[in-house]
Formats: structure tokens, C-alpha cells, sequence
């Protein structure tokens, strides 16, 4: 149940800017702004209740799932910090600021992370009619209204939920609108940015390093291996903080060490702007299942980073031997 419902958390990571503590993970060589050195505040508290299921990810923090490729292989080849030409935008949405830019978040995320990119990733930006017809249409292939109906009838059954008559797909439909940023289609090897400017501001690229994680992710250890369309299970939503977890924490990387004080400031002003009253009135359950891989997915990663200072390596171990369970990411 909830195939779709994980596609819309988009600005759950950004409260973890100011709060993330990165100092064992690695920075970028040459940063094209002053590094900006933020001190932690606070760590997520864990999730109370049990978490819905959900086999996607589309969002600031998101990657778009299909069935499993038999042929397909996990690659555990030793990463590096040398870059390639990473992505080229596509054709009605480029131009040279634009192209340049897309360059820069790029390698410089792919230098953070210590992947070299395998191959170009296109890059398409969108507006915000656009974004959302893409993810109604994604939604509408694998979930509908009557699946929405029965399992939030099943959920109020099982009293995780008070009202039985709750439209869960409207409620995917809706949070469309005001909480994707960008997410990474895997089927077709893209990534997709929410934004109506000539340039990327500073949240669109931290989305677009976001998403560029996933890609990486994709081309290393096969995100659709990694965490298949059916692993509607606890197992799924273990993995999918992992994958999740690595993305926020790769990005943040990315903005502390590329932007300015103001920049960073830009970014929680646009976070706070687009507030959800849609999430913030959804019930506790679904609510909680929605934050978990992008509240504790970056304590997680944090904590395998810890063990190796200074790399991604234990990432990479964990990318390789996911967790099987929720309980290995809160403990």
C-alpha cells in the first residue's frame, strides 16, 4: 500500500541544513563560494509509530522505481574524486548559465560523494504545472482511487488511522503541488528540477545535487536492485532511508561548501514559503512514514560516516549490504 504516497516529501531535508553536523565527511576541493561552517542544533527525533510502506521516492529527496532488471549488476568498484563531464540540460530548457551551472553542482556533488560518474545524466527543468503533470501521471500508472480507498480502510482497521474515509490519492495528488522539488526517473535515467528561472537558485541547486546523488546511486549500486517496486515491507522503508539519507546528507555537503551565508539563508526562506498545510493536517501515520528516511536517513548516514572519517566509505559498505529493517536505521 502507499506505492505513490513517498513521491511528495520535498522539504523535510531542509531543516537538517543548519543542523547537520558534516565534519567527518569530505568537502570539495575548490569551492566556487566560501565554505559555510554551521554548527549542529538539534538531531529528528525517531518516529514513534509504525511507518507506511511506499516503493518510490520522488523528491528533493526522490528517486522513481520500476520493475527489477534481471541483467542488471551491483557495481563495487572503488570510488574516486576525478570528474568527467557529468550531464548535459535538455534542449528547450538550456541555455549557457544555465548548462554551466548544471556543471558545476554536478561535479561538485560527484566530488563530494567520491563517485565518478559512469556516464552523462540529463537534466530537465521544469515548471511547476509541469512537474506536477509528470508525478499525477507517474501516480496514476501505479496507484488509484479505489486502491486508495481500501487501504485507508485497512489503516483505520487497524486503528493506525481515524478516519476511514480519508482520499489518500487525492491527498498524493495534492501534496504534488507543494512539496516536489525534483526527483530522479531511474527508468529512463534523468533527473528532473523544479524551477521557472533562467538560473538555478540556490534551492534548485541543491535539489539538483540531491537528485544527482540518486544518479549516482543508480549507476554504482542500481537503485532499482537495491530497492525493488514490490519491497512494500519495513525492509523498503530501511533502504529507502539509506538511499534517502545519502542524498540530503551529499547535498547538504554541497551547499555548505559551495554557498555563501546568504545563499544558505535563500534556501530556508524558499523551504518556509512553500510550509505544507496539506502534510502538517495528513494523519500522524502517514505524516511520520513520510519524514522517517529524510529525518533519520541523514542521522543514519551520519553515523556510518563517523566510522570512517573524512569518506563516504561506509556508505558505499552500507549501499552494498542495505539494512533489513527500520530498526537498523534508528539504532
Amino acid at each position: 500500500m502507499y506505492r505513490r504516497i513517498a513521491i511528495v516529501l520535498s522539504l523535510a531535508g531542509l531543516g537538517l541544513l543548519c543542523a547537520c553536523d558534516l565534519s567527518g565527511l569530505p568537502r570539495a576541493e575548490t569551492p566556487t563560494a566560501p565554505s559555510v561552517s554551521i554548527a549542529p542544533t538539534s538531531t529528528p527525533e525517531a518516529a514513534t509509530v509504525p511507518q507506511p510502506t511506499a516503493t518510490t521516492s520522488l523528491a528533493l529527496l526522490d528517486t522513481a522505481t520500476t520493475e527489477p532488471d534481471s541483467t542488471a549488476t551491483v557495481v563495487s568498484e572503488a570510488p574516486t574524486s576525478e570528474v568527467s563531464p557529468v550531464a548535459t540540460a535538455s534542449d528547450d530548457s538550456s541555455s549557457a548559465e544555465v548548462n554551466h551551472e548544471l556543471t558545476e553542482v554536478e561535479s561538485s556533488t560527484a566530488q563530494i560523494r567520491g563517485l565518478k560518474p559512469k556516464s552523462s545524466v540529463k537534466a530537465e527543468f521544469l515548471s511547476d504545472d509541469q512537474l506536477r503533470a509528470n508525478l499525477t501521471k507517474e501516480i496514476n500508472t501505479e496507484y488509484s482511487p479505489e486502491e486508495g480507498h481500501r487501504d485507508a480502510m485497512s489503516l483505520w482497521l487497524l486503528r493506525l488511522i481515524n478516519d476511514p474515509t480519508i482520499d489518500l490519492y487525492k491527498l498524493q495528488v495534492d501534496l504534488l503541488s507543494e512539496q516536489v522539488l525534483g526527483y530522479y526517473d531511474q527508468k529512463v535515467k534523468q533527473l528532473y528540477v523544479r524551477t521557472s528561472q533562467q538560473q538555478l537558485s540556490p534551492l534548485a541547486r541543491m535539489t539538483l545535487s540531491h537528485e544527482f546523488t540518486h544518479a549516482l546511486q543508480d549507476q554504482y549500486y542500481d537503485l532499482t536492485k537495491l530497492r525493488p517496486d514490490k519491497m512494500e515491507t519495513d525492509q523498503g522503508n530501511g533502504v529507502l532511508a539509506l538511499i534517502e539519507g545519502d542524498a540530503v546528507v551529499s547535498s547538504i555537503a554541497y551547499a555548505q561548501t559551495n554557498m555563501t551565508p546568504d545563499e544558505i539563508k535563500q534556501i530556508l526562506s524558499e523551504g518556509n514559503s512553500m510550509s505544507s498545510k496539506i502534510l502538517d493536517n495528513a494523519p500522524r501515520y502517514i505524516r511520520d512514514g513520510l519524514n522517517f528516511p529524510y529525518e533519520q536517513g541523514p542521522v543514519f548516514i551520519n553515523a556510518l560516516a563517523a566510522a570512517q572519517p573524512g569518506s563516504f566509505a561506509g556508505v558505499d559498505d552500507a549501499l552494498k549490504d542495505p539494512p533489513k529493517s527500520t530498526e537498523q536505521v534508528l539504532h
